[in-house]
C-alpha cells in the first residue's frame, strides 16, 4: 500500500466537524495538498467502481474498491480509465485539480467494504488508512497562521 499523493504528504484539513463560512459541517475525509496536475496514485490494486462529475465534492470524482472503498474528489480524470478497470498499486489514476473548490488539493475518503459496495459510514483516513494500514502518522506544524500536518513513518 502507498499514499495517494507524494512526495511529502501534507494534510490541510482533517476528518470530522469543521466550520466553513461560519457554518459547522461534517467533513467525511481528509484534504491532502496536491498542486494542479500533480499525479494521484492508486494506493493499492483496486477496481474503479464509478467516476465522473458530481456536485458535492467538485466536478470530478473517482470511487474505487480495494481492501477498502476509496473516494478521490476534486480531481481531473486521466484519459482511458473506465468503470470496471482494475489498476495496479501506484498507477496514476487522476491529476489534482481545483474543481468545486478554490485551491487544488485531493479530498480523500476511506469507507469499509460492505455487501453492496460500501457501508454507510466513512472512516477517518488518518486513523483507518494512514496509521493502521501504512503504519504512518501525521505530525502537526504551523504554516503561517494555519495548522498543517505532515506524514511520517513511526
Amino acid at each position: 500500500m502507498r499514499a495517494p499523493t507524494e512526495p511529502q504528504v501534507v494534510m490541510t484539513s482533517k476528518f470530522g466537524l469543521r466550520t466553513i463560512n461560519g457554518k459547522e459541517e461534517f467533513h467525511p475525509g481528509v484534504d491532502l495538498r496536491a498542486p494542479i496536475d500533480a499525479p494521484i496514485y492508486a494506493p493499492e490494486q483496486m477496481k474503479i467502481l464509478r467516476h465522473g462529475k458530481g456536485e458535492k465534492f467538485g466536478e470530478r470524482f473517482i470511487v474505487a474498491e480495494g481492501s477498502l472503498v476509496y473516494k478521490f474528489m476534486h480531481v481531473g480524470l486521466v484519459n482511458g480509465i473506465k468503470d470496471g478497470d482494475v489498476l495496479a498499486e501506484g498507477t496514476v489514476i487522476a491529476k489534482s485539480d481545483c474543481s468545486g473548490t478554490d485551491a487544488a488539493h485531493l479530498h480523500f475518503e476511506t469507507w469499509p467494504k460492505g455487501s453492496n459496495g460500501w457501508t454507510g459510514k466513512a472512516e477517518d483516513p488518518e486513523e483507518f488508512f494512514f496509521k493502521c494500514l501504512l503504519g504512518q502518522e501525521f505530525f502537526p506544524y504551523m504554516e503561517g497562521d494555519k495548522q498543517r500536518w505532515y506524514l511520517k513513518a513511526v
